[in-house]
């Protein structure tokens, strides 16, 4: 996060498995669950605004289904963001090992 900009807060529900992976995470990298999650949607950015573009393209010519396909793309893409994430913290314990 960029000192000095405003951040919007959001509240999420996750499933208990997530969720569990995500605490796990969290603790192992040493940095708070919010920080982790808010990190995982910024790195997904340029994801989240292809799939902005594909709706709204797809809005306008009344794609059936489009939403769905969008949807599970975007699944997908925070998936590896924190598959990613996940990576990050475990180099990062052993790096501090």
């Amino acid at each position: 996060m960029v000192k000095g900009i405003k951040s919007k807060r959001v509240q999420v529900l996750l499933p208990p498995d997530v969720y569990e992976v995500i605490e796990q995470i969290s603790a192992l990298g040493g940095v708070s669950i919010s920080a982790l999650l808010a990190e995982i949607v910024t790195e997904s950015k340029d994801g989240l605004v292809m799939i902005l573009e594909a709706l709204q393209k797809a809005k306008q010519q009344d794609l059936s289904g489009a939403i769905e396909r969008i949807q599970s793309g975007l699944l997908e893409s925070l998936s590896q963001g924190a598959d990613l994430a996940k990576q990050m913290n475990e180099e990062k314990g052993n790096l501090l090992k």
